[in-house]
C-alpha cells in the first residue's frame, strides 16, 4: 500500500523538477570520485566548464600538497526546487538543499585509508541548473547559501529561476 501511496505521489510531481534533482544526486556522486582520483574532468557532462574548472582548482591545491580529498555525502535534503523559461527558451533550474558531508585529505600513497578523522561539514547550497540542447541537465553553478559574497554579474540561472523560487510561476 505504501508502494501505491508512493507512486502516485510522482505521478504529480513535475518531471523536470525531478530530472534537476536527479543531476545534483548524479553530480554529487561524480563530483566524490573526482576527487577521489583527482581527476576533474570526470564532471564532464554533468557540470558546466565553469564547475569543472572549479573544482580542477580544488583538486590542483590538495595535489601541490602532495593529497587527495576522500568524501562522503551523509545527508542530503531539498528543500525547494524550481524551473523555469527564459524568453528565449531556455530552461534553467534550481535546487535548494542542506547537506552534510564527511573528509578527509590523504597523503597520496595513503589511498587505503589514512586512519585520521573525518572532518564534517554542512552546507546550505542552492545548485543552479541549465538543460542541454542534447535535453539532459547539467549543473551550471553552486553557490554557499549562507556565505554567498555579492556577485556581479549574477548569472542567467539564478536571474531566471529567482521568480519560480518566489512562486511567481514558471
Amino acid at each position: 500500500m505504501a508502494f501505491l501511496a508512493l507512486a502516485c505521489q510522482r505521478g504529480r510531481e513535475d518531471p523536470e523538477e525531478f530530472a534537476a534533482r536527479t543531476a545534483v544526486t548524479r553530480y554529487n556522486r561524480t563530483l566524490v570520485e573526482a576527487y577521489r582520483a583527482s581527476r576533474a574532468d570526470l564532471l564532464t557532462g554533468v557540470a558546466s566548464d565553469a564547475e569543472v574548472s572549479r573544482a580542477a582548482a580544488i583538486i590542483s591545491g590538495l595535489l601541490k600538497d602532495g593529497r587527495y580529498m576522500e568524501a562522503r555525502q551523509t545527508s542530503f535534503d531539498v528543500e525547494r526546487t524550481a524551473v523555469a523559461r527564459a524568453d528565449d527558451g531556455a530552461l534553467f533550474g534550481r535546487v535548494d538543499a542542506t547537506e552534510a558531508w564527511e573528509y578527509e585529505h590523504r597523503p597520496l600513497d595513503a589511498r587505503a585509508g589514512s586512519g585520521a578523522p573525518r572532518k564534517q561539514t554542512t552546507y546550505k547550497l542552492a545548485y543552479l541548473l541549465e538543460k542541454t540542447k542534447a535535453g539532459g541537465w547539467i549543473v551550471a553553478e553552486v553557490i554557499d547559501r549562507e556565505h554567498a559574497q555579492t556577485r556581479l554579474p549574477v548569472s542567467r540561472a539564478w536571474q531566471v529561476t529567482q521568480g519560480a523560487i518566489r512562486g511567481e510561476g514558471r
